[in-house]
């Protein structure tokens, strides 16, 4: 990481500071890559019910709406299965359009007829599908969704920008300029990751595919030396795939006035493009916690819709709570005491309306007493963390802002990272015992918006999306 990406405010998201500036509306969108098929067809790290409706919910609570593309919706299962369920927290979150679906569709029809085409076309998730018993009654639901989406204007156009050139130029000029181990990438041999970039450069990614001519390559060469290429193929399919996801966020962004977050794994690959903030000593020290009830009610989406509409109790003081929480992170004054002491309020507030809100249906007494165990937002140090986890190692003290969801069944806590800081005095350090909360930071998960000058140097020279 260098200096050049770390932007105390040059993203217009930084600069938001005060209530009439703004709203729930403006803020910022996440691109949600944490249901892609390819990315499950090679980990099912993320594939379980409490993990899917806890990823929306993150942004319900803390955050703006997010962005699905089409055909994650349809080919992951889990999406599948809520998608039949009128109040779902999906189905609600669609209907209203906190979610909205990216698609190259250009009507309701196209959409709804989208699986099939894929399918005629060979690709192979959407081939099983059609060809699967489930079809004929999620091609109902398919179709009514794809009407709603339409109807309700909550259907978003893929960006304009060639996605295959986008994709192929940071491949090319970020990932396989690296050296693997520095990726994360620990059962690539140099020559190997090399020889995987020449035959993927051949294969003409710009023209189409390009993430599937990766995979390719990268089989073709792994299958010469190894009889079980799987490890290998997960970690070179993880840059890969982040790869895909930025590259959505990138061109959302320059499409956008407030920016796009990405959900995806973290790794070094593409770690310059990504905001840094810095902030003062003393800044981040002493926030207080948010921590939100164990037991949510994910199967019932109406309860959900408060946290959209500042108008209701729970809707401002959400706004009140993300409005002080950033004057803190953007330092708007140097009076942190003041700053620290309004996020407080905020804090408390925001607690107690979410009772509130919930209280009738589930009783006061147990949302009180299991407040720590679904999830919580605190600020953690970053250490230096090893590459070989596939985490990003950064050259000075850095800081995070981080969301970590506790997943009932397996009781695993996975983190968020949403905000990184560092110091302006790049030769101090951290006390951990200032502004640790988790202990060290481990995210394992992304959900970071685009330095605003990286973003715009990237797309520069992407042509626009060729048309058929």
């Amino acid at each position: 990481m260098t200096n050049r990406n770390v932007s105390p405010e040059r993203n217009q998201s930084s600069t938001i500071n005060s209530r009439e500036t703004f709203s729930l509306d403006s803020m910022q969108r996440t691109y949600t890559g944490l249901l892609d098929d390819v990315m499950i067809r090679y980990s099912d790290e993320y594939l379980s019910n409490d993990f899917f409706n806890k990823m929306i919910a993150k942004n319900i609570f803390f955050g703006g709406g997010l962005y699905i593309n089409d055909g994650y919706l349809v080919n992951h299962p889990i999406a599948r299965q809520y998608l039949y369920n009128d109040n779902s927290l999906l189905r609600r979150m669609l209907a209203t359009g906190f979610i909205r679906i990216l698609t190259r569709a250009s009507s309701s029809e196209v959409l709804s007829r989208m699986p099939e085409t894929m399918a005629n076309q060979g690709n192979e998730s959407f081939r099983q599908l059609v060809a699967s018993s489930e079809w004929d009654d999620f091609r109902l639901v398919f179709n009514r969704i794809a009407q709603s989406v339409f109807y309700n204007n909550t259907a978003r156009p893929w960006p304009n920008r060639n996605m295959s050139v986008g994709f192929t130029k940071l491949m090319r000029d970020r990932a396989f300029t690296a050296e693997p181990q520095n990726l994360g990438i620990a059962n690539v041999t140099r020559d190997e990751w090399l020889r995987i970039r020449d035959d993927f450069l051949s294969r003409d990614p710009e023209s189409s595919g390009p993430r599937d001519k990766l995979e390719k390559a990268a089989l073709s060469t792994l299958s010469e030396s190894r009889s079980d290429p799987r490890l290998a193929m997960n970690e070179i399919m993880t840059i890969g795939n982040q790869a895909y996801h930025y590259n959505f966020g990138l061109a959302l962004t320059h499409e956008e006035n407030n920016g796009v977050a990405v959900d995806t794994t973290i790794g070094a690959a593409f770690d310059e493009l990504l905001q840094t903030r810095q902030i003062e000593r003393g800044q981040l020290d002493n926030i207080p916690l948010l921590r939100l009830p164990r037991d949510i009610p994910f199967d019932r989406g109406d309860l959900f819709l408060d946290f959209l509409d500042q108008s209701t109790q729970v809707g401002q003081a959400k706004l009140n709570y993300i409005t002080s929480l950033r004057n803190v992170i953007s330092g708007v004054d140097r009076d942190f005491g003041s700053l620290r002491s309004n996020l407080l309020e905020a804090t408390d507030e925001y607690i107690n309306r979410i009772i509130d809100l919930l209280a009738p249906t589930f009783g006061r007494f147990e949302l009180e007493r299991v407040f720590d165990e679904s999830f919580t937002l605190a600020v953690g140090s970053l250490s230096n963390q090893q590459v070989g986890d596939n985490i990003t190692a950064t050259a000075a003290p850095t800081a995070g802002l981080a969301i970590e969801i506790q997943e009932t069944v397996s009781r695993r806590g996975r983190q968020f990272l949403i905000e990184r800081f560092q110091l302006r005095d790049v030769s101090e350090e951290f006390n951990p015992n200032e502004v640790i909360r988790f202990s060290d930071i481990r995210p394992q998960i992304a959900s970071l918006a685009f330095d605003e000058d990286e973003a715009a140097r990237f797309i520069e020279d992407i042509p626009p999306a060729p048309t058929f």
